[in-house]
């Protein structure tokens, strides 16, 4: 007869709904960093500035993440993303979509969603530690941004 214990907290796995609070997170980090670096970036002559229009893209990211995270759970994953999905390709003039499905990217989210099988068969592993693993080797291997992003969630989800 099993014994009827209430413990004070209770463990709830982390789903895929910790991921945009993660991404929010990180963009809350950068956007920090950014702030207030200590020593100043030297840019080179091919790379844009930090002007008000990116500045106020990255804002309207964070913003419609927020809305992303708040209402995935009422709304569930097709029409959250879809409320998010619109404005945000909007906003970048749908450009994301040519770079996502370049075939470099789409062989590393091949590779991605084959490393997070495999660490998601190990025992004691999960999409987060599989995430947590590899930004240092997506750091090490000199990905594109997009490509390193591409991957991390390609891991989580695989």
């Amino acid at each position: 007869m099993a014994w009827p214990y209430q413990a004070a907290f209770s463990y709830e796995p982390v789903g895929p709904r910790a991921y945009p609070l993660l991404m929010l997170g990180l963009m809350a980090i950068a956007l920090l960093y950014l702030a207030i670096r200590p020593t100043p970036i030297v840019r080179k002559d091919d790379e844009p500035e930090l002007d008000r229009a990116s500045l106020i893209k990255i804002g309207l990211c964070t913003g419609l993440l927020l809305v992303f995270a708040a209402t995935f759970e009422s709304l569930g994953f097709i029409l959250s993303s879809t409320l998010i999905g619109i404005p945000m390709a909007r906003l970048y003039l749908g450009q994301g979509f040519g770079v996502a499905l370049s075939p470099y990217n789409l062989v590393t989210a091949l590779c991605g969603t084959l490393i997070g099988t495999v660490v998601g068969l190990l025992p004691g592993l999960g999409p987060i530690n599989g995430v947590a693993l590899l930004i240092p080797i997506a750091f090490a291997l000199g990905l594109p941004p997009e490509s390193a992003l591409i991957l991390l969630a390609a891991v989580y989800l695989g």
